[in-house]
């Protein structure tokens, strides 16, 4: 089975961070990377994070009628788990002086307090590709004065938004591979699946499709939790909600579903498959996400990391896509 190469790997980081992510691989400030599921973080600036607060309700079959809204606002232990491990190592939380109990919600103006992880060393076992890039790294971290101290501990200020809690949308190619990647000029299905990050009666999904890509009422099929597929032109007549395209392939559509009822758990909620996908441009498109819920609150997720998805489009010649980086900044004797 023939590896991706790695370049699209670190073009899936880069373009599915926030901006202020970007420079952190040279620069002093690092921020904390929320994981790939992390429902309760909006953003993360190498000063900041952004945590969600929220309500829903339990609409289960058996929760009770004239129920009270509940808080969607994390604590710090679930917090905690929502960064990534690699950007640094979470010591506590800290209100006025005081540290947080696991079980405290953090709110805003307290900080968060962190520690890099050590470097891992580069040994001969390293592949050699994996090798060169941290070469390459390390070699520009000291042309601008040198990498930050490790050791030295790292405070983020803590901001809130009210937002609905972060979904996750994945994306698959009928290739099998994955990061998703198809050839270029080869025509291939796309499926992608979003779940919503909270439950909601009459709620809203919008997927937005990269310019390139024409997405029709017939060419396009969904499923909604558990019902049967069906083109797009035929939702309306299977009473699981309506959906709308908007915008054109050359500069990007949106599709949006409205009135689907999310209040039971599925995984996924909305499954879009677009059938004869072909590009002829090789790099990275993204696909993005959001949802709106109707009750206890009108409240949208933030369209964050784990709500964007990227499919690669490669040149199907796996000797000459070796020197291929795919929009990342590296020197091409490091591709090999």
């Amino acid at each position: 089975m023939k590896k991706l190469p790695l370049f699209p790997l670190l073009a899936a980081l880069c373009l599915l961070s926030p901006p202020a992510l970007l420079p952190s691989l040279f620069a002093a400030a690092r921020p904390l990377t929320p994981e790939n599921d992390a429902p309760n973080i909006a953003a993360a600036t190498p000063t900041t994070v952004r945590i969600i607060i929220g309500e829903t309700r339990d609409f289960s079959d058996d929760s009770p009628r004239g129920q009270q809204p509940v808080s969607t606002a994390a604590t710090v232990a679930q917090l905690t788990t929502q960064f990534s491990f690699l950007s640094g190592k979470i010591e506590f939380f800290r209100r006025d002086g005081r540290l947080l109990a696991p079980d405290d919600i953090p709110a805003a103006g307290d900080k968060i307090v962190a520690t890099s992880p050590p470097p891992k060393p580069i040994s001969d076992e390293t592949d050699g590709r994996t090798k060169k890039i941290r070469e390459e790294i390390a070699r520009r971290l000291a042309a601008r004065g040198g990498a930050e101290d490790k050791t030295a501990p790292r405070t983020y200020d803590i901001e809130t938004i009210e937002s609905a809690l972060a979904g996750r949308l994945m994306l698959y190619s009928s290739t099998g591979k994955f990061p998703p990647a198809i050839a270029a000029n080869e025509a291939s299905d796309l499926t992608l699946y979003f779940t919503a990050g909270q439950r909601s009666p009459g709620a809203t999904v919008t997927i937005s499709v990269p310019a390139g890509i024409n997405v029709t009422m017939d060419n396009a099929f969904v499923r909604i939790a558990e019902r049967d597929e069906v083109p797009l032109g035929g939702l309306a007549g299977t009473a699981a909600g309506t959906v709308a395209i908007t915008g054109d392939a050359k500069t990007g559509q949106t599709i949006t579903f409205a009135g689907l009822d999310l209040r039971p758990p599925h995984k996924p909620d909305v499954r879009l498959r677009i059938s004869g996908v072909q590009l002829a441009r090789e790099g990275a498109y993204a696909f993005k996400s959001t949802y709106t819920t109707a009750e206890p609150k009108k409240l949208t997720s933030p369209g964050t990391r784990s709500e964007q998805a990227l499919l690669f489009v490669i040149d199907r010649n796996p000797e000459t896509r070796k020197t291929k980086a795919y929009g990342i900044d590296i020197p091409p004797e490091a591709s090999h």
